[in-house]
């Protein structure tokens, strides 16, 4: 903890080596998806965008000068208000990666301080990735040079195979430590089997890896439990502080320059990691770095601090960035017929035309047409697959089409992952209209009777409505026919257009966020354009590169291949520090603790791998098995999830554990964490609901507890439904900002 001594405060303390050597900032952080950028400029004019590819547009040697970059502040030393010194600055400490990374520090006893822009937690990514940990080796034990190679080959070989095995090598034992505090806080661990069948009309390699906690995006988030364990332990987050630039001098980072509601400060430190998220938020960016995302991106759902700003900064202090583009795009940007992707306006004021962050009906393999009418593309695809291809379509834009045996053939199409919300809710039998209307998409779904009524309404005229009708016609026949002789879809992913109503609505990509962050190796340190790192300068998540590259492989007929290593990456930096050093650390008298717990299997056999539904259809037979630990092991399964919980045998329905109702949350709005110039006693404010899950609820309040009752008389736990509403909504956005950039 610092101590001040009138403008200047100092930090006593050493630094534990392991932190920041061989591989230790491993663990939560090589990418969270959509983390939330801790760190941005101050006050700085955007500059004009530029094409993309040209010599301004790339950061080829430390010096270059893009348009988009600008110059970098200079901040003078009278202005300065305060300044602190530490071993270890975390930047963007309340974002995903920059959280487990000061969580970590925190279970070291090590000298840290982590900052962040926001006023308060961001909303987690609740989905973490991990190979061959105690849960998921149930299911299957995966071989991990087939996992290394998969990932590397999806990226075309343009990535560091050290980095990506590192997590692998790693990624379970992220698992061990963040499972006891995710079950002491009531939750329990399920794990998504993507099941064996093809998809996309070939194969994938879809790795066992998908991790989450019982119900997710539901209070305790996953990063409301590391605050409270770090702030347990007697460390804080400060709250406020915007990055403005990194102090550095010869190739050498030793701290950073923030603005915060007392002036400015420096804060020095040997090591500093930066968190700060991607750049989706920056129109002038993505504009210039990201030409195939910008023909296609119609509607945000990203967070709106990722403005790019760390990775800025990094560059700046001579850092060199991953070349490639790499967003991370969902087929779900819904908007009303006639609208053309990509920005409005210019330069930093530019805007998306979408208003729906992600109507998630939109990634089902219904039949996508173009602007044409014309079938384009095979839609049984990974999200970024069909929205690259529809990126070279007129408008950037496609039309899904259905008829009323939708819900049936949603349940048919068995989408998992974050895609299957959709088909979960139709399994619960919420009405299609009624779910379409919940999720937001109520003005741009457009219904009619017959197919020609919805062509019009859809915009089609002259030849383009004649090409839609006769595709629709052709695709009739393919259904019939059991074969896509056209471009390959799989026979059980096949519907008919004959049943009315018929229902459509048109789409581009909703932009997440990006994965071409600053590169770096296997140690996480940020690399100059000689490949040389960069000395005392670390990157984590989203700012960070060299993983992927060119797309983010998100099987979305498989769950979420890609969340490994972006998502749950390395959750925490400090994992690599060797085993026998953590166990002798101590915090405080008490020794960090790993220990896995022993899981009893309920039940036995898998059934069929497929089955027919009731139109004689094949129908692929998944599990999604919810582990719960013999701690807590009184879970029910929600309906709509295929396959079995896990619990002790001979246990009948224990009794459960939970949070006692009403409890206060300290780091809640209006929190100001462990600042040091303002030191204030924690708001007991009760955490609210984020505000597209009320949204979604149509105005009917969502007490923790409380029945929702949809059309048609269906009834669903509100704790039932916050989870399928957000927990497979993939958002990525703050609970107290904005979601997109209008």
């Amino acid at each position: 903890t610092p101590y001040s001594e009138g403008r200047t405060t100092y930090v006593n303390g050493g630094l534990t080596e392991s932190f920041v050597t061989g591989s230790a900032l491993g663990a939560f952080g090589l990418a969270s998806a959509g983390m939330f950028a801790g760190a941005a400029m101050a006050e700085e004019t955007a500059a004009a965008p530029v094409a993309a590819g040209t010599a301004e547009n790339t950061v080829a040697q430390a010096g270059s000068n893009p348009a988009w970059l600008g110059e970098e502040p200079q901040i003078d030393a009278a202005d300065i208000v305060a300044t602190y010194q530490c071993d270890i600055l975390i930047v963007g400490g309340a974002g995903n990666g920059g959280l487990a990374a000061a969580a970590t520090a925190s279970d070291l006893g090590l000298n840290f301080i982590a900052v962040d822009r926001a006023q308060s937690l961001t909303e987690s990514r609740e989905y973490l990735g991990a190979i061959n940990s105690a849960y998921s080796t149930q299911i299957r034990e995966m071989d991990r040079m087939q996992v290394l190679n998969e990932i590397s080959r999806y990226a075309s070989g343009k990535c560091d195979r050290d980095l990506i095995k590192m997590w692998i090598d790693n990624s379970a034992e992220v698992v061990d430590w963040i499972d006891p505090m995710l079950t002491a806080a009531g939750k329990f661990c399920s794990v998504a089997d993507p099941g064996e069948h093809a998809t996309g009309g070939t194969e994938y390699v879809v790795p066992v890896c998908e991790h989450s906690w019982i119900v997710p995006y539901q209070p305790p988030t996953r990063n409301d439990v590391l605050l409270e364990h770090i702030q347990a332990q007697g460390d804080d987050i400060w709250f406020g502080y915007e990055l403005v630039c990194l102090v550095h001098a010869d190739g050498k980072v030793t701290g950073g320059i923030f603005k915060s509601e007392d002036g400015y400060v420096e804060i020095d430190a040997p090591y500093v990691v930066l968190a700060t998220g991607g750049y989706p938020a920056n129109p002038v960016m993505m504009q210039a770095l990201q030409p195939d995302a910008c023909r296609v991106i119609t509607a945000a759902s990203y967070n709106a601090f990722c403005d790019g700003s760390g990775i800025k900064c990094g560059l700046w202090a001579g850092a060199s960035k991953q070349a490639d583009p790499t967003p991370m795009l969902f087929d779900r940007g819904a908007v009303p017929a006639g609208v053309v992707a990509g920005y409005q306006g210019e330069g930093a004021q530019a805007t998306l035309p979408g208003k729906i962050y992600q109507l998630n009906i939109g990634s089902q393999p219904f039949l996508k047409v173009n602007r044409d009418g014309k079938r384009f593309a095979n839609e049984s695809t990974p999200y970024d697959n069909m929205l690259f291809a529809t990126s070279m379509q007129p408008g950037g834009v496609f039309c899904q089409v259905m008829d009323a045996n939708a819900p049936e053939d949603i349940k048919r199409f068995m989408m998992i992952g974050c895609a299957s919300y959709t088909r979960m809710m139709m399994e619960q039998g919420m009405p299609l209209e009624d779910f379409i209307a919940m999720d937001g998409g109520a003005e741009v779904f457009v219904k009619a009777d017959t197919l020609e009524e919805l062509a019009e309404k859809l915009g089609f005229e002259g030849d383009a409505k004649d090409t839609f009708l006769a595709t629709c016609d052709h695709y009739n026949g393919l259904y019939d026919a059991q074969v896509d002789d056209e471009y390959g879809k799989e026979d059980y992913r096949l519907s008919e257009l004959r049943t009315p109503p018929f229902y459509g609505c048109w789409y581009g990509a909703s932009l997440l966020t990006t994965l071409d962050g600053l590169n770096i190796n296997a140690k996480m340190q940020v690399l100059a354009a000689d490949r040389t790192p960069v000395e005392g300068l670390y990157a984590i998540g989203d700012c960070s590169g060299s993983f992927f590259n060119t797309n983010y492989p998100e099987y979305r007929s498989h769950g979420h291949a890609g969340t490994p290593a972006h998502e749950a990456n390395l959750l925490r930096p400090g994992l690599r520090a060797h085993r026998e050093d953590r166990c002798q650390a101590l915090r405080r008298g008490r020794p960090v603790q790993h220990r896995r717990r022993h899981l009893h299997r309920h039940g036995q056999g898998h059934g069929r791998r497929h089955q027919r539904d009731d139109r004689g259809l094949r129908r692929p037979h998944h599990r999604v098995r919810h582990l719960a630990q013999q701690r807590d092991p009184g879970h029910r399964r929600l309906r709509g999830h295929r396959g079995r919980h896990l619990r002790p045998a001979g246990r009948g329905r224990p009794e459960r554990r939970h949070r006692r109702r009403g409890r206060r949350h300290r780091h809640q709005q209006g929190h100001r964490g462990g600042s040091p110039l303002r030191p204030q006693a924690g708001r007991e404010v009760r955490r609210a609901l984020p505000e597209h899950v009320t949204y979604a609820l149509q105005g009917v309040p969502a007490t923790a507890g409380a029945p929702f009752t949809f059309g048609g008389g269906l009834r669903l736990p509100e704790s039932a439904l916050f989870a399928l509403r957000t927990g497979f909504s993939c958002a990525a956005r703050a609970l107290d900002g904005p979601a997109g950039n209008d």
